[in-house]
């Protein structure tokens, strides 16, 4: 497979007046976090010192970002009786750190992941293996050990009379995208992603948002699945064909509530343009990023919930720009209260549009300081009028994807990271260092 970069950039928060008032400061002298890796996440350790996952290493960082050092690799997924027969696919690494927990006021490095069969998309028929896991660090992220398996199961991939069709009973299901957040002085929720619990015979499209509960004091797990659901993308839009709330990512907000930024259909009951310029009847509309609110973490009001980027132009009729999606988002909350959202975009990758992933980076900042009582004006196409966009951290390179993104806000500085991937007429290869210009900061 292609080897994938990790590149990083920053802006300076603290104290903006608006959604413009920030800077990019990332330049072609900026280090790669590492020349391979996805999925790259930020945490800060109580040493002052960046903890950055990106695919199955940790690196550590001393200075802020500038420089990144001590690359490891993490231990080996270990085989359990239900996956003994499977080559493990570890990914979705997300690092979470609860400052003096572990072992003589270390920090307790949490890093939750998936792990399922290697290889498997390509698949015509089988079992596939899927599960989601965590592995632990006492000593601040200096060793790791201790993997717990939260959950686990096996599907039926494709049935030989569905094995070269497109239908529900020819895709795989599973557990996928872990993110951790502390909701109060004892409980940390894990947030997963969920289509294999989805009631069966449903389209695999219908996803759920789901969650486990961890507590501080006694460090136990409660993987109890009978009354886990945040949002339910199988009954929660108008549309009979549900939608694919996937990826979540979950910030605290000034108030103590929480937003949740997840990848979704809720456009589903709507006809759209193809990029080939025909029209569908009412069905699966490209994927739009949308917000929901929480006073407690657990609760998710379908009533709040708003989809706040989009395609420009995904219900343009006769459009070939329509069709296009948005997707893999991430949140964190700024300094004076707003908030920052990633995402990927297929409707400015510049290039070969055959490729796996055609998407590049784009970041949002709400205009305001969100609350549970934000008033969100929902998108139809672009980015709501409750959020600006700033200029692209890396700039749109032909044929340079950037995908699976986030954004962390750490000591007054958002950080953006992304992996990327160049593809070229003969196969793929690595990114070096993605360049970028300042964003100009406004008065």
């Amino acid at each position: 497979c292609a080897a994938i970069a990790c590149a990083l950039a920053m802006i300076c928060a603290a104290g903006a007046a608006n959604s413009t008032a920030v800077s990019w400061a990332y330049t072609e002298n900026t280090p790669v976090i590492s020349a391979a890796g996805t999925y790259p996440r930020l945490a800060k350790l109580s040493d002052g010192r960046l903890l950055a996952t990106h695919g199955t290493c940790v690196s550590f960082s001393a200075d802020h970002g500038d420089s990144w050092t001590t690359t490891r690799p993490l231990p080996t997924p270990q085989k359990t009786a239900m996956s003994a027969s499977h080559r493990l696919n570890p990914a979705n690494h997300q690092p979470f750190v609860l400052p003096g927990k572990g072992q003589n006021g270390a920090d307790l490095v949490l890093i939750s992941y998936r792990c399922d069969t290697n290889g498997f998309g390509n698949a015509k028929v089988g079992t596939f293996y899927t599960s989601l896991r965590v592995v632990t660090s006492l000593d601040g992220g200096a060793t790791f050990g201790d993997e717990i398996v939260l959950i686990e199961n096996t599907c039926l991939r494709r049935t030989e009379e569905h094995a070269n069709d497109n239908s529900i009973y020819s895709s795989y299901r599973g557990y996928w995208e872990p993110m951790p957040v502390q909701t109060d002085n004892d409980t940390v929720l894990l947030y997963y992603a969920d289509d294999l619990s989805v009631e069966a015979g449903k389209s695999p499209w219908r996803q759920q948002i789901r969650y486990f509960t961890y507590s501080i004091a006694s460090g136990a797990w409660n993987t109890d699945t009978a009354n886990n659901i945040a949002i339910d993308g199988s009954i929660r839009t108008s549309s009979t064909l549900g939608s694919r709330d996937g990826m979540p990512s979950v910030t605290k907000l000034s108030d103590g509530s929480f937003a949740m930024v997840i990848e979704a259909q809720d456009y589903n009951n709507r006809s759209y343009i193809r990029p080939d310029g025909t029209k569908t009847e009412k069905g699966y509309a490209g994927m739009v990023i949308t917000l929901a609110f929480s006073e407690d973490g657990k609760t998710w009001p379908i009533e709040k919930m708003r989809p706040i980027a989009a395609p420009t132009n995904l219900f343009t009729a006769g459009s070939i720009a329509a069709g296009y999606s948005c997707g893999a988002p991430y949140i964190a909350t700024l300094p004076d209260g707003r908030v920052a959202v990633s995402y990927q975009s297929s409707e400015d990758y510049i290039g070969d549009r055959g490729v796996r992933l055609p998407y590049v980076l784009r970041v949002i900042v709400s205009n305001e300081p969100l609350t549970y009582n934000s008033d969100i004006i929902a998108t139809e196409g672009g980015v709501s009028p409750s959020f600006t966009a700033l200029d692209a951290p890396f700039p749109a390179v032909r044929n340079e994807s950037q995908v699976w993104n986030s954004v962390s806000c750490i000591d007054g500085r958002l950080y953006a990271l992304s992996s990327t991937r160049v593809t070229g007429t003969a196969g793929s290869g690595a990114s070096g260092v993605m360049v970028t210009s300042e964003y100009a900061a406004k008065p």
